[in-house]
């Protein structure tokens, strides 16, 4: 496997692996019923976040398999950075994605997947962005002073 497809691959997993353990943190409060109190709110924001560590060194791990560690320190820092933000900034798309599925398929349930599977693509994407402009400017860098990542 060449070193592009398995630096997206490695990024796209995790970042699809840390999006969907939110959305299914927070969907499973909501659907176990927990009663809503500023209590409970600030616990469902708290363990929302606990994904998010674990994911970034899920990858930094599998970095240092092929990349330096100041590479590698690099990525992880920008992905545990950005991809909780565009999580937040592409959750407003879940409407947009789920009206479409569901005019498409014509199923209600349709409607959640779209919901879900769109800002999680979304995010995907933004956060493979990202990653790949970190590394692409880590590497010009590391040129520039003559070090080798």
């Amino acid at each position: 496997m060449s070193d592009n497809l398995w630096f997206f691959t490695t990024v796209v997993k995790v970042t699809v692996a840390v999006s969907i353990a939110c959305c299914v943190l927070v969907l499973g409060s909501v659907l176990v019923g927990i009663p809503t109190t500023r209590t409970t709110e600030g616990f469902a924001a708290a363990a929302s976040l606990v994904p998010f560590p674990l994911g970034a060194w899920w990858l930094f791990r599998r970095l240092q398999v092929r990349y330096s560690r100041r590479l590698a320190r690099s990525l992880t820092a920008s992905f545990a950075v950005c991809t909780p933000i565009f999580l937040c900034l592409s959750m407003p798309f879940g409407v947009i994605t789920g009206g479409y599925a569901e005019a498409v398929v014509g199923s209600k349930l349709a409607i959640l997947v779209g919901a879900f599977v769109g800002p999680i693509l979304l995010t995907a994407g933004l956060s493979l962005a990202a990653c790949v402009f970190v590394r692409s400017t880590t590497r010009r860098i590391a040129q520039h002073e003559g070090t080798e990542v």
